[in-house]
C-alpha cells in the first residue's frame, strides 16, 4: 500500500457485505404486505374506520434504508388504501417510515419484532404526522393478525387485535387467496 499526501498508509476501503437473501424476503415480504393492506382495507370495518381520518389522497410509506426496497399505499374515494409498490417517491409521500437497515426490516417482517418493539428499540423512524403513523401502525396489526397464525401473533403483538375466528379464517382465506396474488 502507498502513502497518502499526509504521509500516512493508505488503506481499501471495507465495504459491507451485500445480504442477496434478506433483501430478496424483505421485498417479498413488504409486496406481499402491500396486497394484504390492499385487500383488508376493502373487507375490515376497522381499517376502513382508521383510513376514513386520513385525508384524501393520503400517501403512506415503508422504506428500508440505505437503498433497501421500500412500499406505499394512497387513500382514495371509499376510504380503501391502494397498493402503488414503488411508484410514489419518498418527497411524495405523506408519511414514511424507515427501516434504519436490512437487518432490522428482516426482524420485523419475519415476526421475530413487532413495530412497537421496533419503534422502542430505535430501529425504525418516521417523517410525517406521529398520529397518522399510529393509525398506520393500527392498521397494519389488524392485517398481520390475519396473515400470522395465532401462536406467532401472541408473541408478536403486545395485545393482539380482538377479532371473531369466522370472520378472522374467512377474511384470511380471501387476503391470502385473493388479495395478496391477484390485488383484490
Amino acid at each position: 500500500m502507498g502513502k497518502n499526501w499526509m504521509g500516512k498508509e493508505k488503506y481499501r476501503e471495507i465495504r459491507p457485505g451485500r445480504k442477496p437473501f434478506k433483501a430478496l424476503y424483505i421485498k417479498i415480504a413488504l409486496f406481499a404486505l402491500g396486497r394484504a393492506m390492499q385487500s383488508a382495507s376493502n373487507l375490515d370495518k376497522n381499517i376502513k374506520k382508521e383510513v376514513e381520518t386520513w385525508p384524501e389522497g393520503f400517501t403512506a410509506m415503508f422504506k428500508v434504508l440505505p437503498r433497501g426496497p421500500y412500499i406505499s399505499w394512497m387513500k382514495e374515494k371509499g376510504n380503501t388504501l391502494v397498493y402503488k409498490g414503488e411508484s410514489i417517491t419518498e418527497d411524495e409521500a405523506d408519511l414514511v417510515i424507515y427501516f434504519k437497515n436490512m437487518e432490522n426490516a428482516f426482524l420485523v417482517f419475519s415476526a421475530q419484532a413487532g413495530t412497537a418493539q421496533a419503534f422502542a428499540e430505535h430501529r425504525m423512524s418516521l417523517k410525517g404526522d406521529l398520529a397518522q403513523a399510529m393509525s398506520l401502525t393500527r392498521c397494519l396489526n389488524i392485517v398481520q393478525t390475519y396473515l400470522y397464525p395465532d401462536i406467532i401473533a401472541k408473541m408478536v403483538f403486545k395485545r393482539v387485535p380482538h377479532i371473531p375466528l369466522p370472520k378472522k379464517l374467512f377474511y384470511r382465506l380471501i387476503i391470502i387467496v385473493l388479495g395478496i396474488p391477484l390485488g383484490m
